[in-house]
């Protein structure tokens, strides 16, 4: 699990890093604390998990959820901080989108939500697996159904109709087999990023 992280102060990063490793020892963690690396990195990785401090020095968490919102609305975003000021600005966190919150004094929570999101993601995998399985046997029935229908079809027809419909039998059939193929290399890409990720 690629997990991108931002945050200042090195020393909560390795309170942090520690707490995220207890619970996926084999992620990996890339640190920044700007918006340019913030925004580099998210754009030239499959970023499965932010991890954002509130209030950092020239770049605020809620602008860098906001870019992970643009960039994907499904990636799971945690602030992690010391405290919030006011109440505007807990209200406006609570509004953000944000998968989660976490305290630096209470740091330690930050497992819990952790486990809430490798859970998630184990029945999203179940879900994709049973409908990727349902796709392909209604493609088979679609293909069965398609060569049935030529065989009947050439009994009943002259020979110029029989060359017309087996054009349009052919055309649909490989538009089939395609989507098909696009399904499974779909398929195939998301379980393998659901390994990679455990």
């Amino acid at each position: 699990m690629k997990i991108l992280y931002l945050e200042d102060n090195k020393d909560d990063a390795g309170l942090v890093i520690r707490e995220v490793k207890k619970v996926i020892p084999d992620s990996e963690i890339i640190l920044t604390d700007n918006r340019e690396d913030f925004v580099h990195h998210l754009d030239s990785l499959e970023i499965d998990l932010v991890i954002s401090d509130y209030v950092l020095p020239d770049f605020s968490g809620l602008e860098a959820l906001e870019i992970v919102m643009q960039n994907d609305v499904n990636t799971p975003f945690i602030f992690v901080t010391g405290a919030l000021q006011t109440d505007d600005q807990a209200i406006e966190t609570a509004l953000s989108g944000a998968t989660a919150f976490v305290l630096k004094s209470d740091v330690k929570s930050i497992e819990r939500h952790l486990i809430k999101l490798l859970e998630s993601r184990t029945k999203k995998a179940a879900s994709l697996c049973q409908s990727r399985k349902s796709l392909a046997s209604s493609m088979q029935l679609s293909v069965d159904i398609l060569t049935k229908f030529e065989n009947v079809m050439s009994k009943d027809m002259s020979t110029r109709d029989i060359a017309k419909a087996r054009s349009k039998l052919l055309v649909l059939r490989e538009s089939i087999k395609k989507t098909s193929a696009n399904i499974e290399i779909l398929y195939e890409d998301l379980k393998g990023m659901d390994n990679g990720k455990r």
